[in-house]
């Protein structure tokens, strides 16, 4: 499974793929990040607002309201838990 991470504003991300953390930083905006994984992909954003989702090629909009920290767990059939 892909889950792509696009940040439209500067914003700390953490991703967790198959349970190893692969990814925690701040991205900038315009920043695209591709992440990969077998079963499950973790992420959580301190702005769900300036973060646009996409899970295997299907765009998933924004991660969720600004100012709002977002976390959710995606699965290869989409999202398991979370926000």
């Amino acid at each position: 499974m892909t889950l792509v991470v696009v940040a439209l504003a500067p914003t700390r991300v953490s991703i967790q793929a198959d349970g190893a953390q692969i990814f925690d930083g701040t991205m900038v905006a315009g920043e695209s990040r591709t992440f990969r994984a077998r079963s499950a992909v973790d992420i959580v954003a301190a702005d769900g607002g300036t973060v646009r989702l996409t899970l295997n090629g299907v765009a998933l909009g924004r991660a969720g309201p600004n100012g709002s920290v977002f976390r959710a767990r995606y699965g290869p059939h989409g999202k398991i838990s979370g926000a």
